[in-house]
């Protein structure tokens, strides 16, 4: 989409490059490989994609791929604790999940070491809230 963005691919390329993504998506085809435990769990797929995402030039992914699995879980049961009738439009409820997930990376810290900066925390944060958004 940037590419066509910055008028580097014709419309024509745009809508063939779209249509290739649309048809691998819906013949199940995707090139994105989640690990195991998450195979089956489209929320966390999600989840991890956007967490990845932000990690990939913070930490090294194929070191601490376990870890990131993990985070986009147990981000995936926050979400699903705090989903309820309109808590798309409740701040309280947005509030207390990212009070949770500020507190998973926390523990993350304390007992396995993975350690972030506030800013990278906080970007999570927002683009996973985005996507629970869409998605619950």
């Amino acid at each position: 989409m940037q590419e066509y963005k910055n008028r580097v691919i014709t419309e024509a390329e745009y809508l063939a490059k779209m249509r290739s993504i649309m048809n691998d998506y819906i013949n199940q085809k995707a090139d994105i490989r989640y690990p195991e435990r998450i195979k089956n769990n489209v929320h966390a797929q999600a989840f991890y994609g956007v967490i990845s995402a932000i990690l990939e030039n913070q930490i090294n992914l194929s070191e601490n791929r376990e870890i990131v699995v993990d985070i986009a879980i147990e981000i995936t049961k926050i979400i699903e604790n705090h989903n309820q009738v309109d808590w798309s439009n409740n701040t309280t409820i947005h509030d207390r999940i990212a009070q949770d997930i500020d507190d998973l990376f926390f523990e993350l810290e304390q007992n396995k070491g993975f350690n972030l900066s506030f800013d990278i925390i906080d970007k999570i944060i927002e683009n996973v809230k985005t996507v629970a958004l869409r998605r619950f």
